[in-house]
């Protein structure tokens, strides 16, 4: 059982400027309904076209003028386009945690 809500410790100090702030960006919505359908359809579109370029003939040539030639294959070649593709993705989603202080 939990407890009820009317014996759970309060504060009743005002809530500061940057608390503030930060619950009211945390509920806000877009009010424009394209803004929030392209919040929403980022990351699948950035997905989406970087997986359409490495999946170009150009890029597998690339990739394979960078390996030696005993290890030119198109397993390889295709470990690493994952691989890219991951390490990619992950660098795009989390781009914002690196810059928020700067």
């Amino acid at each position: 059982m939990s407890d009820h809500l009317a014996y759970l410790p309060t504060d009743d100090e005002p809530v500061n400027p940057d608390e503030q702030r930060l619950v009211d960006a945390i509920l806000s919505r877009s009010s424009n309904r394209f803004t929030r359908i392209l919040e929403v359809m980022k990351e699948p579109l950035i997905a989406g076209v970087l997986f359409a370029i490495l999946s170009t003939q150009q890029s597998s040539d690339i990739i394979a003028a960078l390996l030696p030639q005993k290890r030119r294959s198109d397993a390889t070649t295709l470990i690493l386009k994952s691989l890219l593709f991951t390490m990619t993705l992950f660098v795009l989603r989390n781009t914002h945690a690196v810059f928020r202080d700067a």
